[in-house]
């Protein structure tokens, strides 16, 4: 069982990593036996697409073991269950807020984004179409939105909609 590290959506957020690889780290739930952390990382790092130069947003649940000495970086949903139940609510609203303030950091004029599942479910898509909302409300704009040769959804985003 994981005891929850907050109780609500901090306003502001430490970035790392400005000028590299900007990374918002977020405490989320500690292990009642204090051996295990559960933190929510968001990422925008700098990347190319297709020769594009861009930065790719994505985000993930880390675990730690103190016993395995070593963080697990999760990306599928079902394996970070176990982990977040008694934060749960908060990852999404959290990673739209984060993916905020990287973006106003760091100011990208194109984001890439894709899916970590192949051919995912509709209802698997709704926390993307959550960070699409809070991406277009920063004045960015869907340029492309495909599913690659895995099949795996990407946006393709750029700011005020320029190609």
């Amino acid at each position: 069982m994981f005891e929850p590290l907050l109780d609500t959506i901090p306003s502001e957020f430490d970035i790392d990593g400005i000028g590299g690889r900007p990374t918002v780290t977020i405490p989320l739930a500690v292990s009642e036996d204090g051996y295990q952390w559960v933190a929510l990382e968001v990422r925008l790092w700098p990347c190319h697409w297709r020769g594009v130069a861009c930065h790719e947003f994505k985000f993930a649940i880390i675990h730690f073991d103190h016993e395995v000495g070593e963080p697990a970086v999760i990306f599928d949903r079902n394996m970070a269950a176990g982990y977040i139940e008694s934060v749960r609510r908060f990852v999404m609203p959290l990673v739209c807020a984060a993916a905020r303030s990287l973006i106003d950091a760091v100011q990208p004029d194109v984001i890439y984004r894709a899916t970590y599942v192949c051919r995912p479910a509709q209802n698997a898509l709704a926390k993307h179409h959550m960070v699409t909302e809070a991406i277009e409300n920063l004045g960015y704009k869907t340029a492309q939105s495909e599913t690659d040769g895995h099949g795996r959804v990407f946006w393709v985003m750029t700011r005020n909609g320029d190609k």
